[in-house]
């Protein structure tokens, strides 16, 4: 962008246009990531699930073949059931404790 000779960045240092960058996609989400590549905001793949979790709908990336029936959804009574065995299981250090980092990777 500095390379560009865009008026706005003009006068300023590589460390502050990519400060205005990080700026723009963290807090203002004027900017976003779709694919490893800066887009705007409205087209970034943030973007879209949020629009996913405002409608209770799932989010599937269309750059990954999935479909939707490759992850099953369990009902509740199979999440209770599951989630009881694993906290019985002993694999944490203490019984009935899980990080809930290692739930989301089951």
């Amino acid at each position: 962008l500095a390379s560009k000779g865009l008026p706005w960045f003009a006068g300023r240092s590589l460390g502050e246009v990519c400060h205005i960058v990080q700026l723009a996609v963290s807090q203002k989400k004027v900017l976003g990531y779709t694919d490893g590549n800066m887009v705007p905001y409205s087209h970034s793949e943030e973007s879209v699930k949020q629009q996913c979790a405002a409608w209770q709908q799932p989010f599937l990336n269309p750059m990954k073949k999935q479909e939707p029936d490759s992850y099953p959804v369990a009902t509740w009574e199979e999440t209770r059931a599951c989630l009881s065995a694993i906290l019985r299981s002993g694999c944490c250090a203490e019984v009935g404790i899980i990080a809930v980092s290692n739930v989301k990777r089951l």
